[in-house]
């Protein structure tokens, strides 16, 4: 593992640097072997150190932000989490704001408030003035400002994306980054998401890369029941995800 090496962003775009190990055991205190790999899995809430967390906590405040436009950002779903919304017969403009990523995965849209996340919903674009076709890139517009730069966590072959406050998943959302990463890798760029907070990705001429980010996402589905997201694997093509074979 080599040593922290904090990375400049470019100017609206997400920057990279790579997190040493203490760091890393910081974030992730489960250790899960998968062959001769460790992989270090999130810990279940009732599990996580107050004290090693306290800087990712929501600060309270008394008085609560009025949701606009520039607190939105987006969170990563499957299809399980609308189908829940629907059984609850929620108004149809009362429901979460979502669109297609890849595969399983969904976009959906929050306002990032002091003490919570609140889904943006159909009725708040009506109020806001934001045209559909524009809430995504004001979303990830927001989200660069508050990750401009992305940790990353090298295992060979398997690389893992670190960001701290459940936002890991959310970096697929990072074009500009997964250009620059799929320029220097052999092959195509294959990631997987299981949870909100995991995301690894390796070179698809790695088999042992690739066995190893199907092993680990099907585990981490076993463990994760809440924020679980999906066991498929997909590649980096044209500047968007697809799922690979």
């Amino acid at each position: 593992m080599r040593d922290a090496e904090p990375v400049a962003s470019r100017e609206g775009k997400f920057g990279l640097c790579l997190v040493d190990k203490c760091t890393l055991l910081l974030l992730r205190c489960k250790v899960i072997c998968l062959g001769n790999y460790s992989y270090r899995m999130p810990l279940k809430p009732k599990e996580r150190s107050c004290k090693m967390f306290s800087w990712f906590k929501k600060k309270t405040n008394t008085v609560e932000a009025e949701p606009d436009q520039s607190t939105i950002v987006p969170r990563i779903k499957n299809p399980h989490f609308l189908t829940s919304l629907q059984a609850m017969n929620i108004p149809q403009d009362q429901m979460p704001v979502t669109e297609p990523l890849v595969g399983e995965l969904l976009i959906t849209y929050s306002f990032d408030l002091p003490n919570m996340f609140q889904m943006v919903t159909g009725a708040d674009l009506s109020r806001l003035g934001i045209a559909p076709d524009e809430i995504r890139q004001l979303a990830v517009d927001n989200l660069k400002r508050q990750l401009p730069d992305l940790g990353l966590s090298d295992e060979p072959p398997v690389k893992q994306i670190v960001t701290g406050g459940n936002l890991e998943a959310c970096a697929l959302l990072a074009t500009s980054f997964w250009d620059g990463v799929a320029s220097e890798t052999e092959g195509e760029l294959v990631a997987v998401a299981p949870s909100r907070d995991v995301l690894l990705f390796c070179s698809s001429q790695s088999a042992e890369g690739l066995e190893t980010l199907r092993g680990f996402a099907k585990q981490v589905l076993e463990e994760e029941s809440t924020h679980g997201l999906s066991d498929q694997l997909m590649c980096w093509r044209g500047s968007k995800w697809e799922l690979y074979p």
